[in-house]
């Protein structure tokens, strides 16, 4: 259950509640702006600048500075010592300049995108370390021209945002950092952004929808590593026309886009004010503004959607990785840091060592549920925005709730038979490596041409794939032997490579190309078999082939997958859905375990989906497994 008060508990499940539901909207979300630059003149030679504008307020680790701060106690970490490290541990932007002994300082870092209307800012210096900036100014400009300016002095808190009357156009924010809270050590600012973000709350929100849902199945099949994003909804009052695309005189004129981001909470009143439990974190999708109506209707899908829209960019053959770091490699390929996501520590095991693996061009959500396919795991984000990769057998077992049926508007457990399978087979793709293969030749009538004097790059493709142990320049052989012309460096991938040829003769040269590597095939196939007598005498068999995948390549891997798919769904009576127009529990997470007591029986099932609607009131349907 998400983590909320003891007071919110009680106060969620009275019959006399009061709901406050609150909706949140960042208009300009610097997640996905493609127009934002972050930049200063004044960069350690390790910083990571872009990363002041990535919506990541947190580093990563506590890292070690040469300064007056810093000893070596076990706490620290050193810093990123390559950009690809860099690129997923959060560290921000740190000064070449060091401040003085009194922590006074003068340097300076600016943001660019396309103009906009701003009403707020957010600056966060090192949380790790707790520093922060103490002095500074954050002025905003049209083009070349000063419109406002931000003043703090005597700052103390490490983290803090402000919200101001709205400007407009603002196309450039360059903040000045005059005293750092600590001497003798770089300034350091992890995150700085400015934004819309406008709250909704009571009548000016019509309804809401969330829908979370731990796997998905395909045409009422039974699920196979497939992954389902969140997906959201919401409609608000639009009297006053604040959404018109065409109204110039709207505070949100020119905002309204898709890619903003909608945060969605459910609040109750407590001792210490209102509660709010989060529902959906999400960016739209699409708006709809109808001019006949005085409502406006948006759509939005989670992180899991986004990562459609990117693809990986490893394709590397890499040996005997674990699931885990397999699903680090990809999701560190799409950006996200260490504390965006959790990952099964079970996959670390030697059970779940990939003999080979690599990735073809795809989009890192499509890699995702290949690995998922791989290991038997599901792939979701929970309420946190927090990419969850967990196994079956993983999740607790211990009920968060019992329901009777005085608590319930319907439950529906009857049979679903076409989802019935109790002879489930799973194949393996062992991969066998072969050494010394030519992987690529240049025919001897269609040679490479380079100019004089010159260096060029050539791509080839090699003529199967993956391929892998091309390792060193010596394995590119340009022949025949001509002189002056050599391979100087070269970018393999499991399909080909990237080649850099130098020619020191004053003359155009022929020459071809000859690259060996090591090729692999499946054989020694395995399929694993595992059946249920009972289910087969009550059902008829009715046999599942799980999908074939290139992650799955050991038995005791296939052994695990059959065992959790056959315990899942040889009983057709194992989905509960149960609906509540009144009551229901918000915080009841994706995985957790609730018992639902009927006049027949008492069972628990694990939740697969929630559907939470409001609308006026609070509607939620639960979907569980046995």
């Amino acid at each position: 259950m998400l983590g909320v008060s003891t007071e919110y508990q009680t106060a969620i499940d009275s019959h006399t509640r009061k709901l406050y539901p609150l909706i949140r909207i960042n208009y300009t979300d610097a997640f996905l702006d493609p127009t934002i630059t972050a930049s200063s003149a004044d960069e350690n030679y390790v910083t990571q600048t872009e990363q002041m504008t990535n919506g990541r307020a947190d580093t990563t680790y506590k890292y070690m500075c040469c300064d007056d701060q810093s000893v070596v106690d076990g706490t620290y970490a050193v810093l990123p010592d390559t950009s690809e490290s860099a690129s997923f541990n959060e560290m921000g932007w740190w000064s070449a300049t060091r401040t003085g002994a009194t922590g006074v300082v003068n340097v300076t870092a600016q943001i660019i995108y396309s103009k906009r209307k701003v009403s707020s800012l957010f600056i966060s210096g090192d949380n790790k370390r707790g520093e922060y900036p103490e002095d500074f100014t954050v002025k905003f400009y049209e083009d070349t021209t000063l419109i406002h300016t931000e003043t703090f002095t005597g700052n103390l808190l490490v983290s803090l945002s402000k919200t101001f009357a709205q400007i407009d156009n603002i196309n450039k924010v360059v903040l000045n950092v005059t005293k750092w809270s600590e001497p003798n050590t770089p300034v350091k600012i992890v995150e700085f952004t400015t934004a819309v973000t406008v709250e909704y709350t009571g009548s000016s929100i019509i309804n809401f929808n969330a829908t979370e849902e731990r796997e998905i199945s395909n045409n009422n099949s039974i699920p196979a590593g497939n992954i389902s994003a969140g997906i959201g909804s919401f409609s608000l009052v639009n009297i006053e026309r604040m959404f018109d695309a065409n109204n110039t005189n709207s505070k949100l004129y020119g905002l309204i886009k898709p890619n903003a981001l909608v945060e969605m909470f459910i609040g109750v009143e407590t001792t210490q004010g209102i509660e709010y439990a989060p529902v959906f974190k999400g960016w739209v999708t699409d708006w709809d503004v109808p001019e006949e109506s005085k409502e406006v209707f948006a759509n939005a899908q989670d992180r899991l959607n986004l990562l459609t829209q990117t693809n990986i960019s490893t394709s590397n053959v890499i040996e005997n990785n674990t699931f885990s770091e397999w699903f680090e490699v990809v999701l560190n390929d799409a950006g996200l840091a260490n504390t965006e996501y959790n990952i099964d520590p079970l996959l670390t095991g030697s059970d779940y060592i990939v003999p080979y693996g690599w990735f073809t061009d795809k989009s890192h959500r499509n890699a995702l549920e290949e690995l998922a396919q791989g290991c038997s795991a599901v792939v979701y984000m929970d309420r946190l925005d927090i990419l969850q990769v967990k196994l079956l057998t993983s999740f607790p077992s211990g009920s968060v709730k019992t329901y009777t049926q005085s608590d319930y508007t319907d439950k529906d457990n009857q049979p679903i038979y076409q989802n019935v399978a109790n002879n489930i087979k799973v194949t393996t793709s062992p991969l066998v490596k072969t050494t010394g293969v030519t992987v690529y030749e240049t025919g001897s009538t269609d040679p490479e041409n380079i100019n004089a004097s010159s260096t060029t790059d050539y791509t080839i493709f090699y003529s199967e794939t993956p391929v892998s142990d091309v390792s060193d320049v010596a394995d590119l052989i340009v022949f025949p032997l001509v002189s002056g012309v050599t391979v100087t460096s070269f970018l393999s991938y499991s399909w080909g490579a990237v080649v850099t040829v130098q020619n020191t003769n004053g003359s155009a040269q022929d020459f071809e190309l000859k690259a060996t590597g090591s090729t692999f095939e499946v054989s020694g196939q395995k399929t694993v078999t595992r059946t249920d007598a009972t289910s087969i005498l009550e059902n008829g068999e009715i046999v599942f082939k799980y999908p074939t995948t290139p992650f799955l390549q050991k038995k005791v891997n296939a052994e695990n997958i059959a065992n959790d798919l056959l315990a899942s769904f040889k009983d057709a009576q194992r989905d509960l859905s149960i609906m509540f127009d009144v009551g229901g529990n918000p915080t009841i997470e994706l995985g957790d375990t609730i018992t639902v007591t009927d006049e027949y029986q008492s069972k628990a099932y694990k939740i697969i989906s929630n559907n939470i609607t409001y609308d006026g009131g609070l509607g939620l349907v639960h979907k569980g497994r046995i």
